[in-house]
């Protein structure tokens, strides 16, 4: 994002104003719990259904932010300036429309239902070394996560990849008019987020409205449905489809577990592929669909899909050996994903944290300038130990504070440090797939079963939103981490379940809610069976009987 004034930002969001407007901007802040480096940025109180932004400016305030917009001015007098607007969030991603119609690069914009992760992340991978571009980083699809993605764009790139995900009636014409995609590309349209339409039918019309500011369609030929009525909708415009279907402009011929056989304009393509899942075959057509609207030259495209790596969608926080907490982020490295990345780190509860960091791979900007940037945002967390991992980055070593070692590769830092020169610590590992960081994550976890049962929180986070959707929003929600979360960890259960703000958590006894309290834990928490021995435990630990 480029800096902009105040003075500017009144004026594209219509807002009245209170305090200095020749501010800059630089730095978007809308959640006050994760607020580090405050110069030149701005809080934006948002309002949803469970919280409300504005009872969160006094703490963004203490933190040192000065900038903030909001639609009332807070009870308390603060030496701040303030944008005051009826809608926080409409002003938000107005502002986000605004920088995007302002630059004149490509945009792909890519929905459904399933896969539009996973088809971002690919073309990235595919590109990166290609082209110069940008992606929204990780799932940031909703109608915050847009605007704020759509905000990090910046001149002199090739390209802008972004994510459009819906749940609701009358949000892909919002998020649609603030990216303005000119390549819009729809994965599919199956049961997700299907839950507030009334048919498929609906649906299918919802998902279809990306296509509005292209010039060009992406759509699977195999769905009639969806087919047909991206047909009769937008039948003036340049129409892509792939599949199976003999008629599909990309056609699926042949498949097997290391090829696929696709025909595209008459030729054949034979691509070197290691999934042969029908979700990944979707994923990676959808993929070379793209490709072919990009003018380049196909054929350097063909063998790099051998080399396709799985997506991961999240952060993976394991329990170390030594009491360590190993947060593995190690499955992409760009500017966007370290401040998301450091967050996790920072919201850790042990008093010691290391950042083990690779090169960034990172084409908008390179070199000192990239490597400066990265600095900034490492410098403005709480980190002990920052050990750099990689030849690019090591040569900037000097920008980093509290530098403990550089290394040219994850072999070197293996043969010299072992789990317990982190004894205590949360440990960050975020860098590029090719460095290979899970093999630290993989030496220094907690070894115990063969037997291994995988807890997906973002699942779990998502059923929390499912829930709330069916409820008034002045009903609270209580969810159960009682036996230890059922023998799954405790803490973790509950520390997810607290960050998404859910009212209370429940335990059986009350020294699972202690337990819970001395990790760090705020959110209320209601003992099930209290027993008379247990009531000073209960008292000291403010917990609910």
């Amino acid at each position: 994002m480029f800096p902009y004034s105040l003075q500017s930002l009144a004026k594209i969001m219509s807002a009245q104003t209170v305090g200095d407007l020749n501010q800059k901007i630089e730095q978007i802040w809308i959640d006050s719990r994760h607020i580090v480096s405050t110069e030149n940025s701005i809080f934006f109180a948002l309002q949803g259904a469970q919280l409300d932004g504005h009872s969160f400016v006094e703490d963004a305030y203490k933190k040192g932010v000065r900038n903030f917009v909001v639609n009332k001015l807070p009870d308390i007098k603060l030496d701040a300036n303030f944008l005051i607007v009826e809608d926080t969030l409409l002003s938000l991603q107005t502002w986000a429309q605004y920088h995007r119609l302002n630059l004149t690069y490509p945009v792909i914009g890519i929905t459904g239902s399933n896969g539009k992760t996973i088809v971002k992340e690919w073309l990235y991978q595919l590109l990166y070394e290609k082209i110069k571009l940008i992606r929204s980083p990780k799932s940031y699809n909703s109608q915050i996560g847009v605007a704020l993605s759509v905000l990090e764009m910046m001149p002199n790139i090739d390209l802008a990849i972004f994510e459009l995900g819906i749940s609701q009636p009358n949000e892909m014409q919002v998020i649609t008019e603030i990216t303005f995609p000119n390549i819009a590309v729809i994965t599919n349209v199956g049961e997700a987020h299907s839950a507030f339409f009334a048919n498929r039918e609906e649906h299918i019309q919802e998902k279809t409205i990306i296509g509005k500011t292209a010039e060009i369609i992406i759509f699977p030929a195999d769905d009639t449905e969806l087919a047909n009525a991206i047909l009769k909708k937008y039948a003036d415009k340049k129409l892509i489809s792939f599949g199976e279907a003999i008629n599909a402009d990309i056609q699926l011929i042949t498949r097997n577990a290391e090829s696929l056989q696709i025909q595209f304009n008459q030729k054949k393509y034979n691509i070197p592929f290691p999934y042969n899942d029908d979700a990944s075959v979707a994923n990676a057509l959808t993929c070379f669909a793209v490709l072919t609207q990009l003018n380049l030259t196909l054929d350097e495209f063909i063998a790099d899909f051998s080399q396709l790596n799985p997506v991961e969608m999240r952060l993976e926080i394991k329990e170390g050996n030594d009491d360590m907490v190993i947060i593995n982020d190690a499955f992409n490295s760009d500017l966007s994903s370290i401040p998301i990345a450091l967050n996790v780190l920072n919201q850790q509860k042990k008093s010691k944290k290391t950042l083990v960091l690779t090169d960034i791979l990172q084409n908008r900007i390179q070199g000192e300038e990239l490597y400066q940037e990265v600095a900034n945002w490492v410098n403005a967390y709480p980190i002990q130990k920052v050990i750099l991992v990689g030849e690019e980055i090591s040569q900037f070593e000097n920008k980093f504070h509290h530098v403990k070692g550089s290394f040219a590769n994850t072999y070197e830092f293996l043969e010299q440090y072992h789990s317990s020169d982190f004894q205590g610590e949360a440990v960050l590992l975020k860098g590029a797939r090719k460095f290979e960081l899970e093999k630290i994550s993989k030496k220094f976890e907690k070894q115990s079963h063969d037997t291994i049962l995988e807890v997906n929180l973002q699942n779990l986070l998502e059923n929390v939103t499912f829930f709330r959707s069916k409820l008034q929003p002045t009903t609270k929600l209580m969810c159960m981490v009682k036996a230890f979360g059922y023998g799954t960890g405790g803490f973790e259960i509950a520390q997810a379940l607290s960050s998404h703000n859910v009212d209370y958590l429940g335990v059986a006894y009350a020294d699972e809610g202690a337990e819970l309290r001395k990790k760090g834990i705020s959110t209320p928490i209601m003992v099930m069976n209290p027993e008379q021995n247990s009531y000073d435990t209960i008292i000291e630990n403010q917990l609910e009987a």
